[in-house]
């Protein structure tokens, strides 16, 4: 059971076969792994979470606030790494304003915890030992690559808690128009 539900974009096609390999030919020796939770080590499904700390699973609620939302176009950029005292998670920095506006959006459509207050937008590769992976920050292997994310994926506190919520609208402001119409 997980503390809180989850919105992430999966990467899917070339971005996300392109990380699931880097990802893939790390080194083994670098690689976190916990025997207790196999969410560790490298990166299984490749993606963008949107918002983390969501307290109920609603797939009904987000499908309607969603269905005026567009697709959000998303550009890869240099590899970077979060550190901390267990692991380091070794990552792909990613630009998107409308990533952003979205992020805000669900905070402020539903109850939330943040427990990361500022939105990092970034794709994981793999959990790392901690101090392991230098050798590949700043790598641009992926920067520039772009891609257009269009279903949003919920995960409830529960594995089984599944639902993909399709983003249909052209832009962000016909969304915030339709969503605050009376």
């Amino acid at each position: 059971m997980h503390s809180f539900c989850s919105t992430q974009f999966n990467l899917y096609g070339e971005v996300g076969d392109r990380i699931a390999r880097f990802s893939s030919e790390l080194p083994d020796e670098i690689i976190y792994e916990d025997p207790e939770d196999t969410s560790y080590g490298r990166e299984n499904q490749p993606h963008i979470t949107v918002k983390y700390g969501l307290h109920d699973y609603d797939p009904g609620k987000l499908e309607v606030l969603l269905g005026a939302v567009p697709p959000v176009p998303v550009t890869l950029g240099k590899i970077s790494k979060f550190e901390s005292d267990d692991y380091d998670v070794l990552k792909i920095d990613i630009e998107s304003p409308e990533l952003h506006e979205l992020n805000a959006f669900i905070a402020g459509n539903f109850e939330v915890t943040d427990t990361h207050p500022e939105y990092k937008p970034h794709a994981t590769i793999a959990y790392v030992k901690p101090g392991t992976g230098d050798e590949y920050l700043g790598d641009g292997s992926f920067e520039g690559m772009q891609c257009m994310c269009d279903t949003l994926l919920l995960s409830g506190r529960e594995d089984d808690q599944l639902a993909n919520i399709p983003l249909a609208a052209n832009t962000m402001d016909d969304a915030v128009s339709l969503l605050t119409a009376p």
